[in-house]
C-alpha cells in the first residue's frame, strides 16, 4: 500500500479477511494503527491474532489457498453425489470447513 505524501488514510477496514501474516506485517509498516478501526474476535483453525487481525503463517500463501479451495470443492462434490442438498445446506457445510 503506497500513498503519496499529500494523501492520508482515515479509516481502513481489514477484519474478516484471509491474511497471510507476512503481508499483514508489511502492511502495518506502512499504515498507522489508528487508521485501522476494526479487529477480529476469533480466528479459524491454523490462524492467530496479530495486530488484532487473524492471519496464517505460510511460505506459499497462494498455493495454500488453492489447495484449501480444491479440498473444499472435493468435499462439496462428494456430499452432492451422496445425497442432494439445498443451497443453504451447501453454504453451511462450506462455511464450517
Amino acid at each position: 500500500l503506497k500513498l503519496s505524501a499529500h494523501h492520508t488514510l482515515k479509516n481502513l477496514t481489514l477484519s474478516h479477511n484471509d491474511w497471510e501474516c507476512n503481508s499483514l506485517r508489511a502492511l502495518f509498516r506502512n499504515v498507522a494503527r489508528p487508521a485501522v478501526d476494526d479487529a477480529d474476535q476469533h480466528c479459524k483453525i491454523d490462524y492467530h491474532l496479530e495486530h488484532g487481525l487473524c492471519c496464517k503463517e505460510s511460505d506459499k500463501p497462494y498455493l495454500d489457498r488453492l489447495l484449501q479451495y480444491i479440498a473444499m470443492t472435493s468435499v462439496e462434490e462428494k456430499q452432492r453425489k451422496n445425497e442432494p442438498c439445498s443451497a443453504t445446506d451447501a453454504i453451511n457445510s462450506a462455511q464450517s470447513l
